[in-house]
């Protein structure tokens, strides 16, 4: 209302002030309405889609998905998975020959399970008659594409620390992301975690 709006108001008594106040109320009430779906619609999308940087285990943690109800992905910082690592040349890793021939026990510096394996073996799925369940040969593999990507210096969101930190949480089944609060325990939230930092 502008000051020559307010003067008609005021001068033509309280009465007709209330019902031009009520009126100017009414129109903003309609306006603001009719904004809210736009606004709650625009609120509820990522600002840009499909260039979030990935979160190591903390961030993942306490990140709320873009989507209710949906797993949050990323792409920025993103690593090969296992099959990637698979297909590739012992030279094409980091490290070279060394780092493919290495043992997976030394890699994750625990030796409780897969430890007789090279990392290439336990990235490529071939786990011969070495113990553990399928869920735990799963997460092996995609720990051992973590442990890659970590080396690889390309931005993954983890470091080589970081990977054998959760790959002995997974084990002992007593891991902490950021070191206190929430306690991972089963594969899915292993894998639900290694399954937003890589690709497939």
């Amino acid at each position: 209302m502008d000051k020559d709006q307010f003067d008609q108001a005021t001068s033509s008594g309280p009465q007709a002030a209330d019902g031009q106040a009520l009126n100017a109320r009414r129109r903003l009430l309609k306006g603001g309405l009719g904004l809210a779906p736009v606004a709650m619609t625009m609120a509820s999308r990522p600002v840009l889609a499909g260039t979030e940087t990935c979160h190591g285990p903390t961030g993942f943690q306490s990140a709320p998905p873009s989507r209710i109800g949906q797993t949050p992905s990323c792409t920025i910082g993103r690593g090969q998975g296992p099959s990637a690592w698979a297909i590739k040349s012992s030279s094409n890793y980091p490290g070279g020959a060394d780092t493919a021939n290495r043992h997976f026990s030394v890699a994750m510096n625990d030796a409780r399970l897969f430890g007789s394996l090279t990392v290439r073996q336990v990235v490529s799925g071939s786990f011969g008659s070495a113990g553990g369940t399928s869920e735990d040969k799963e997460v092996a593999r995609r720990v051992a594409a973590a442990y890659l990507n970590a080396l690889s210096g390309q931005g993954f969101p983890m470091t080589v620390l970081q990977v054998q930190q959760l790959w002995q949480g997974y084990i002992s089944k007593s891991y902490r992301p950021g070191g206190a609060g929430v306690v991972w325990k089963d594969a899915a939230q292993f894998l639900k975690y290694l399954n937003y930092v890589m690709s497939a």
